[in-house]
Formats: C-alpha cells, sequence, structure tokens
C-alpha cells in the first residue's frame, strides 16, 4: 500500500471588514488596505504543521484518495479560525472535511488589524494537497566491502572497496569519502602512535519467503 503525504501551499491574507453590508465592507476594506496599521491575519508558527501525514484519512488511504483543496479561514479578532469555507473542493468529501476540520482546530494567528492598529476579523487563503506517495521499488541485493589503513596522524590511505549490486558513483563517492577522512591518531599499550588496517562489510540480503 502507497503511503500518504501532504503539502499547504502558501496561502493569501487579507483584512476583512466587520461590516455585513457588501457595499460598505468594500469601501471600508479598500479604506483599510491603503493605511499603514492595517495588515492581514498573520499564522502563528509553521502552517506546515497544520495538517500532518498520520492526519491523512484511513478511508482515503485505503481508497488511495488523492486531490487538492482550497479554503478561506475566517479569523477572528483573537486570533482564532471562527470558520474554514472550501474554495476549490478535491472532490473527495473526506478530504475537504479533514482539512477544514483541522485547521480550525490547529491553526493560529497574529489577527487583522483595522486602519487604527485594532484588531479585527481577518481571513487567509491557502490549499491542502493531500496525495498518495509513489510505492518503493523492491530493494536489490548489494554488499560492499571496504579496507584502509588510519595513518599515524589520522590520515587514511589504501582506500580499496569489493562491491556487488552498487554503481560506479556510489562506490567512487564511497571511495572518496574513506580518502579524505580523518580520525584520531591510534596508540599502542606506551601511548606510542601506531597505523590501523580496517576493514568493514555493509550487506542488504534480500530473499524470498517460501510457502506464503
Amino acid at each position: 500500500m502507497s503511503s500518504a503525504m501532504l503539502m499547504i501551499i502558501p496561502p493569501f491574507s487579507a483584512t476583512l471588514p466587520a461590516s455585513p453590508n457588501a457595499t460598505e465592507a468594500l469601501q471600508v476594506e479598500a479604506a483599510t488596505l491603503t493605511r499603514d496599521k492595517a495588515s492581514p491575519a498573520i499564522p502563528l508558527g509553521d502552517p506546515g504543521g497544520w495538517i500532518r501525514s498520520s492526519d491523512y484519512p484511513s478511508t482515503a488511504v485505503s481508497d488511495e484518495s488523492e486531490g487538492r483543496v482550497s479554503v478561506v479561514l475566517k479569523v477572528d479578532p483573537q486570533g482564532r479560525v471562527a470558520s474554514c469555507t472550501v474554495t476549490v473542493s478535491s472532490g473527495i468529501a473526506t478530504l475537504d472535511d479533514t482539512a477544514c476540520n483541522l485547521m480550525v482546530l490547529r491553526a493560529v494567528f497574529s489577527p487583522a488589524t483595522d486602519a487604527k492598529g485594532k484588531p479585527t476579523w481577518g481571513s487567509y487563503r491557502t490549499s491542502v494537497v493531500w496525495k498518495m506517495n509513489d510505492p518503493l521499488p523492491v530493494p536489490e541485493a548489494k554488499s560492499a566491502t571496504t579496507s584502509f589503513i588510519i595513518n599515524t596522524d589520522g590520515t587514511t590511505s589504501e582506500c580499496h572497496m569489493e562491491a556487488k549490486g552498487l554503481t560506479p558513483d556510489e562506490i567512487e563517492q564511497s571511495l572518496k569519502f574513506c580518502r579524505n577522512a580523518a580520525y584520531l591518531p591510534a596508540t599502542d599499550a606506551y601511548g606510542e602512535p601506531i597505523a590501523l588496517r580496517v576493514r568493514f562489510t555493509n550487506k542488504l540480503e534480500v530473499e524470498p519467503l517460501t510457502g506464503k
């Protein structure tokens, strides 16, 4: 089964006038946006934390449902979300409802301010993309045995690798890391510097299960 991921799209914020009259509202909003003290509602913290991959509805994961839902949040003068309205549906009610419910629950704002700098109602527009991760490819068996010498000054030399299933670039990157590595010098029981030969193996095994 595919795993789940999601992404919150960068928002658009606006200050909303308190008046319910549409004509007056447009006039007040226009005036608000031209004054220095007016400001939109601003999220406190990272909006990406409002909804997490673990919030992906289980039914949607089972159905491998995906979609993008766009919403507008109405933010009260205390910075809390008073309502969430879906402006563009994902086509999946569960995804739409979950996005709105979690934003109402978790989103916190520095409230919008009017022309006089007083907290007022504001709005915040954003989108959530619900998407299933592509399945990972079947792992392939790999192994690599690396050997090298740690010199008395802590530098390395004679880096060598015997590998199976690795690309030439992967081998070269590993050898480059080996050549550039630096260690604390080793000492013998009398505190004298000594060189060391190091050999280690990394192995990824893949085998079929029989009888299942």
